[in-house]
């Protein structure tokens, strides 16, 4: 019963110390949308040059899109006349980050890991681009401009009913397996003592997990505070949400072999470089991130009202919503990663 107990007390600890930042970054990607047309990235980005490859790291670094859902966008620069270094740039910099992430990144990290978290993810984004071979696909046309619709119920609409419930599954799954992970002692030795070997663990699990970068987050605090460095945590972050399977097969069938190594190898050996620097800049500063975390664990009245909320959101979008669609309702597909409907921008 003890282990019950603090496994549930954990979760709700995750739950509490992520929930405000959650809403509001749920809010924020979707006025993002909203006021994004959806010919947007592709109209700037399709083209075969060096600046292409910079700017669609840019640009895709806040959007707030999953490793499967950032495919439909991916193929939209493809037929667009994009570069393959601009596509794979693009493929890497949007699923680590996205406006959602960085604002519950920035809440339980602090400025230092969010800051270099997204700087990080368009060097890496950047560096698969340049070594990408300019290969393009011919007698495709750009896509045609597509206006967003404006309104406040539109807003809230692909708020919560497209974005959160992107989200949804994969971040309560990053809880649970986050409380799981706080729960036995013991850790701390052994991941303290063997850094450089718990690096090379999590980019053996990350890959698998198949999560995005919201929902990896809560599962990157727990590591914190079971003992793992923020090198570690960060591996999780990066390579987590950037190597999904369907995106590598994609990638695979699209780009070809020699796109698909450069993707696959630039995310690994990106994140391991990165974490290992990110180590250092906390050891240099003397930050224990583990002390971060454990004081925005003392929750008050606006965290404990956020995560009955986002508590309420979880229940209705992950048993109520799949409920009534089973009885009747009209049924959704799902990319099997985060995103109900892969891709999708604007209503």
């Amino acid at each position: 019963m003890d282990i019950i107990f603090h496994f549930l007390l954990n979760s709700w600890q995750l739950l509490n110390m992520m929930a405000p930042f959650i809403i509001i970054g749920v809010l924020a990607a979707g006025f993002l949308h909203l006021f994004m047309p959806t010919d947007f990235v592709t109209k700037h980005l399709g083209n075969d040059n060096l600046f292409s490859v910079v700017k669609a790291a840019l640009f895709g670094a806040p959007l707030p899109l999953c490793s499967c859902s950032v495919i439909p966008f991916a193929i939209s620069l493809k037929k667009s006349g994009a570069s393959n270094g601009a596509v794979l740039s693009f493929l890497i910099s949007t699923p680590i980050t996205g406006i959602d992430s960085i604002i519950a990144t920035y809440g339980v990290f602090g400025w230092i890991f969010t800051l270099f978290r997204v700087i990080s993810s368009v060097i890496i984004a950047i560096l698969a681009g340049l070594f990408a071979p300019a290969t393009q696909l011919q007698n495709y046309k750009p896509l045609h401009s597509t206006k967003p619709t404006k309104s406040i119920k539109a807003f809230f609409d692909q708020s919560f009913n497209v974005i959160f419930k992107d989200i949804a599954k994969p971040f309560a799954f990053g809880i649970v397996l986050g409380g799981l992970m706080m729960t036995p002692q013991g850790f701390e030795g052994f991941v303290s003592e063997n850094v450089f070997l718990s690096y090379l663990i999590v980019l053996l699990i990350a890959p698998p997990l198949y999560i995005c970068a919201t929902g990896s987050i809560p599962m990157a605090a727990a590591m914190i505070l079971a003992g793992f460095s923020p090198g570690a945590a960060f591996i999780l972050l990066t390579a987590g949400p950037a190597t999904s399977t369907v995106t590598m097969s994609v990638v695979y069938k699209s780009l070809g072999k020699t796109c698909f190594m450069i993707y696959f190898l630039t995310i690994l050996a990106g994140s391991l470089l990165f974490g290992l620097i990110l180590d250092a800049i906390f050891e240099f500063i003397q930050l224990d991130l583990s002390e971060i975390l454990t004081i925005n664990e003392e929750a008050n009245i606006f965290y404990t009202v956020s995560s009955i909320l986002l508590g309420g959101l979880l229940v209705y979008y992950l048993i109520v919503v799949p409920v009534k669609n089973k009885f009747g309702q009209k049924k959704t597909t799902s990319c099997g990663c985060c995103s109900e409907e892969p891709g999708k921008i604007n209503e």
